[in-house]
């Protein structure tokens, strides 16, 4: 057991924060400091007129009227110069304040994402204002002081024949109150710093949230970069926010730091906020905790406007990319409709087009039928797929895609019709009744869309069930290119309304992540037993595919979303109806046109990556699908031409990519679906054709050269310490073993004098189902055995009973009967009764116990009539393969990969 000891010690990876602090700081501070000190020189006499506002004395008659009369007595009695009295403390704090509020605005996102959320690129909105607020209390800690300073010249003391400067007014406050003077009114300045940063920073990330979000819906705007406009607004929003929420603290912070102290008796010098607050309040009550409040929105908008550009020149600084703020909306497109005479000129002109094809290809149906296999180029010329923001529209027939040109021309004129077409949520699938649990049937009109999402749909929730489908799910089904997912669940957290189909998808990976979570865990995480969860989620799938009208969709997320609920739901759900649901998934795949590679259609690479995944995914689960019924998969080999998807990770791929990349040697997102691909479409497909004329040694060389070359290319490369690695490769050599088992069964009748008594095929047998029992108990797996549980070797279990009615007792069939056993308990614990062979391997089961009963002199009865034989039950990839994404560890007493393969 050294491997799994070798696991256990292995020291965690802790969470590191992103390297290059120390630069990253200095850019924080230069461009934090430039921005405060410009932004200041612009507001600072506003900031004059508020202070002198705000520190009015209560118990004397006000003498400003208001912000335009204290503007003129000002000027009137300094000069302009006397706006700018003592500047030079805020423009210090200006500069500490803004470079402090960035650089640690940075820093506590940096920790959030390797802590907290760890991979994740995009914090969601609650997240970013706890930034805000912590940025803020610490920036108050170095602001208090600097603010103290500049309110004493501002509001220079009626004691003093003259303005003082700074420094004797740092030397008056250490002289009178001592160092601890120097944070006097800290509490209303940690306050207006905490939430007012809070709001700040939030009323920016929100606003401009809501920019991108409308920006979407315009092709010349991106979602990642906004206007030069919408910055400034978004900026200016934050600082008028930033200042009217907690504007009464700063007006009790400026009162308490504008006293004179040298006059007041010594018990009155150790004011409190709560004391200034309730005396401010008792004399000018509301009115008096607002004074100056208009005046300062007005100069904070515009400086915040300022600061927050900077703030995205400086991460294109940090970027190293050249700052490129997209222009102005193009205008409203006018459509100039032709008028109804030349409309119908051109459907004339069509409909002579057609009969003109279909006369030519009545003169040539002779020669076509002489060719059953044409040849691809004649095919790409005959065919046409559309696509376009992530939709797509697939035309199989000559006369559609011959015409393609033309009706191209009459696409402005058909547009408004067809987008009515792709989503309807009162559309009616079919009259034929289906059953609740799909998503095509009739479904309870008492269960609500909307209480879900109040649920369900919180922030903290959505991102825990998008880390437990991270961990869970995404080694094993590769459907989805996580980076893209990650940005759709970002939004979904920050309450950013999705697209039917985009929610479809999300509900879908909500499904997956409950699915493939242990049934304790749900109410911490969800506030829900598992049961309850796992049904409002399949419910909310159901319900999600249908708003978005998946059968009429364009949308390759709708399809996604079908074909990742339907393999999760295969896992504890109606197989039956999987299998009924999986058909019209491949029908509508065609639609898409997936089953065509996009290389034929000059697709881009991201594009046509993303397909392939989603094209032998199907594969699959129609494999898995049909083996579950015991019938043949829907999918022929001639029906398609996708490629298999390539050996790469997803940070190699993106909507940037340009050129397709290089596949990889050994280990990536993708290996384990593409090596599921290669044997099935070594081994299943072969199995459908001429197969079964093939001799036993030929069909055992054709597993060992598929073995072979799988290892060579990916197996053999893997790093077998990390248990992920682990795992696929020993679920492929389980699928070997499998493959080479039914070199040796017949379908049919079969031959048992050839067999039976082969101890090699016994043996293989036996320690096969041994290791898939291993697979689905071993706390090492737990996180990958929920889809590792409904993969049952019942064929090669069946297998080993036959033999061990022939078999005379010995520690071999001991062992073996042991191993039977075990297995058998844990299929018992599955409560679903739809699977085929269910009843004929109890019976089975019972025979071979009463048999060995019998041989050891017990007197057992048989508990059930009738004789079950070998012949009984149909062996080999009869099921397809319907393992193919178990999930297993190696262990040091079944070491597979340590040989050859067989």
């Amino acid at each position: 057991m050294a491997t799994e000891h070798a696991i256990i010690s292995e020291p965690m990876e802790l969470p590191s924060l992103p390297p290059n602090q120390g630069l990253e700081a200095m850019k924080d501070i230069i461009f934090g400091s430039s921005a405060g000190m410009a932004g200041k020189l612009f507001e600072y006499p506003f900031d004059t007129v508020k202070v002198r506002l705000q520190s009015q004395p209560e118990h004397l008659p006000l003498r400003y009227a208001g912000p335009v009369d204290c503007f003129r007595q000002s000027f009137r009695a300094d000069g302009f110069r006397g706006l700018y009295r003592g500047i030079s403390a805020p423009m210090t704090g200006a500069a500490v304040e803004t470079s402090c509020l960035f650089f640690s605005y940075r820093l506590i996102q940096d920790t959030l994402r390797a802590t907290v959320y760890p991979g994740v690129e995009h914090l969601p909105f609650f997240a970013l204002i706890a930034c805000g607020a912590l940025s803020g209390s610490v920036t108050s800690l170095v602001l208090t002081p600097i603010e103290l300073v500049k309110c004493r010249m501002q509001v220079p003391a009626e004691s003093a024949l003259k303005p003082s400067g700074p420094m004797a007014i740092i030397a008056g406050i250490f002289r009178h109150e001592g160092l601890a003077g120097f944070w006097r009114g800290q509490m209303g300045t940690l306050i207006r710093e905490t939430g007012g940063s809070a709001a700040w920073f939030g009323g920016y990330e929100g606003v401009s949230s809501l920019f991108r979000n409308y920006n979407k819906s315009n092709p010349q705007l991106t979602s990642d970069s906004l206007p030069i406009h919408q910055q400034m607004i978004a900026g200016a929003t934050a600082g008028i926010s930033y200042n009217f929420l907690f504007y009464p603290a700063d007006t009790i912070k400026s009162r308490m730091q504008t006293v004179d102290v040298s006059r007041l008796p010594i018990h009155a010098q150790q004011q409190t906020f709560w004391g200034v607050s309730k005396a401010l309040w008792r004399q000018q009550g509301l009115k008096g905790m607002y004074r100056g409040c208009g005046i300062t929105c007005v100069r904070s908008a515009p400086s915040s406007a300022f600061i927050f550009t900077c703030g995205v020149i400086n991460l294109c600084v940090k970027a190293d990319v050249q700052c490129a703020f997209p222009g102005p909306k193009r205008a409203r497109r006018t459509l100039n409709r032709p008028p109804v005479s030349e409309l119908l000129t051109r459907l004339k002109h069509l409909e002579e087009e057609v009969k003109q094809l279909r006369s030519a290809r009545h003169n040539t149906v002779h020669t076509s039928e002489l060719d059953n296999h044409p040849n691809l180029e004649t095919v790409k010329k005959t065919e046409l797929l559309v696509s376009k923001d992530g939709k797509s529209r697939y035309v199989g027939d000559e006369a559609s895609a011959a015409l393609g040109q033309k009706i191209s021309e009459l696409r402005d004129i058909i547009e408004s019709s067809s987008e009515e077409e792709s989503y309807s949520p009162d559309a009616n699938y079919s009259p034929i009744i289906l059953p609740e649990d799909g998503f095509l049937g009739n479904h309870e009109s008492a269960w609500s869309l909307d209480s879900f999402r109040l649920h369900y749909c919180q922030p903290a929730r959505i991102d825990a069930l998008w880390r437990t489908y991270q961990e869970n799910v995404a080694p094993l089904i590769v459907i989805l290119h996580q980076a893209t997912m990650a940005r759709l669940v970002q939004d979904a957290c920050a309450g950013i309304e999705l697209i039917p189909s985009d929610e479809a998808l999300l509900f879908s990976v909500c499904y997956a992540a409950v699915a493939s979570m242990k049934a304790h865990k749900c109410p911490s995480i969800l506030g829900t037993d598992y049961d309850t969860a796992i049904q409002d989620c399949k419910k909310a799938v159901s319900h999600g595919l249908r708003r978005a009208n998946f059968i009429k969709s364009q949308s390759l997320s709708t399809l996604q979303a079908a074909v990742l609920f339907l393999l999760c739901y295969r896992v504890g759900g109606d197989t039956r109806l999987v299998w009924a649901e999986s058909a019209v998934v491949i029908r509508v795949a065609q639609a898409h046109g997936v089953h065509r590679d996009g290389r034929n259609f000059a697709l881009p690479p991201f594009e046509t990556e993303m397909r392939r995944r989603l094209w032998w995914h199907i594969c699959l689960l129609d494999m898995l699908s049909s083996g579950d019924q015991g019938v043949d998969t829907q999918i022929r080999p001639e029906m398609f031409d996708t490629h298999f998807p390539g050996n790469v990770d997803d940070d190699d791929i993106g909507l940037h990519l340009t050129d397709q990349s290089s596949p990889k040697t050994g280990f990536t997102n993708t290996t384990i679906c593409i090596m599921n691909c290669q044997i099935m479409n070594d081994m299943l497909w072969p199995r459908q054709g001429g197969y079964s004329d093939m001799s036993t040694q030929d069909r055992e060389n054709l597993v060992t050269a598929l073995g072979k070359r799988i290892h060579e290319q990916y197996i053999d490369h893997f790093n077998l310490d990390i248990p992920i690695h682990w795992v696929i490769a020993t679920i492929v050599r389980l699928q070997l073993s499998k493959a080479w088992l039914a070199t040796h069964f017949q379908s049919g009748d079969l031959e048992v004098k050839t067999f039976r008594h082969d101890d090699r095929v016994f043996e293989i047998a036996v320690e096969l189902v041994q290791f898939s029992y291993l697979l689905q108990t071993n706390e090492g797996t737990s996180q990958w055995s929920w889809l590792c549980k409904s993969y049952k070797e019942w064929h090669v279990v069946a297998f080993i009973l036959s033999e061990l009615c022939l078999r005379p007792l010995s520690p071999e069939t001991d062992h073996a009967w042991d191993v039977v056993t075990k297995m058998y308990g844990l299929w018992q614990q599955d409560m679903r009764t739809d699977a085929l062979l269910q009843k004929p391997l109890d019976r089975l089961m019972a025979r071979t116990a009463s048999l060995r009963a019998a041989r050891q002199g017990q007197n057992v009865q048989t508990p059930f009539s009738g004789e079950e034989t070998l012949s009984d039950v149909s062996f080999g990839l009869g099921d397809n393969g319907s393992n193919l994404l178990e999930v297993s560890e190696l262990f040091s007493d079944l070491d597979w990969l340590a040989g050859s393969i067989f």
